[in-house]
């Protein structure tokens, strides 16, 4: 459009006026094409603008979803805090209870001490019981011996003792038989006295048997001596 002006505009002035439109013609088209070029420039700054605005756009919702992020997580820091701090008290609460109940405990503790030092003692009293059972258990099976032994020698004893007594016996009765120098004939009559009746023998008794010592009989005592 201003090239077609000017070439008109040349045809209608003077060569001077000509040279002088062309030049600014000319000049004009520079401009113009500089003018162009800025018109790119600024659209593709525009461009950039655009998108640096869309950027930010987006960093700006970004920002907002950190904050709210941030914003809830520093809520659920503080929650955290407090029941932190909940649980603090709980814990010294139940420190003071434990304490308590520690002071409570003292004197079954003092009471499993001494069932515990009852128990040894009762351990050691059991293991000394347990000797003095062997011991009279010892003791108990030697008396048996010494009973059975005191039974076999009561046992021979009173059977000697019936075989003495009935050979004593046996001695007796001869000897009532017997007739000694001087001592007379039986039969015979002294003058002035009736003749003397003659003995009769003892019968023959048969010996006796030991009295048993387990049985607890007990050997009788010896007959009276004849004669």
């Amino acid at each position: 459009m201003v090239g077609i002006l000017g070439i008109c505009l040349v045809g209608c002035v003077s060569p001077g006026n000509q040279v002088r439109e062309a030049r600014a013609a000319v000049e004009i088209g520079r401009v113009d094409n500089q003018l162009a070029e800025l018109r790119k420039a600024v659209a593709a700054r525009l461009a950039l603008i655009d998108a640096a605005g869309r950027e930010l756009a987006r960093t700006d919702g970004e920002w907002a979803t950190a904050r709210s992020r941030q914003r809830g997580r520093a809520a659920d820091l503080r929650d955290a805090l407090v029941q932190l701090a909940a649980i603090e008290e709980d814990l010294a609460a139940a420190g003071a209870r434990r304490a308590a109940i520690e002071i409570e405990l003292a004197p079954l503790r003092e009471l499993e001490a001494k069932l515990a030092d009852r128990q040894r003692l009762q351990q050691e009293l059991t293991a000394r019981f347990a000797g003095v059972d062997g011991e009279l258990a010892a003791l108990e099976a030697k008396a048996v011996e010494l009973e059975a032994a005191v039974a076999q020698k009561r046992a021979e004893l009173t059977l000697r003792f019936e075989r003495a007594r009935v050979l004593v016996e046996r001695l007796q009765a001869a000897l009532a038989w017997t007739v000694l120098p001087g001592d007379g004939v039986p039969g015979d009559a002294v003058p002035g006295e009736a003749a003397p009746a003659a003995p009769t023998p003892p019968p023959d008794e048969p010996p006796k048997p030991p009295a048993d010592p387990a049985a607890g009989t007990t050997v009788a005592p010896p007959p009276e001596r004849r004669g």
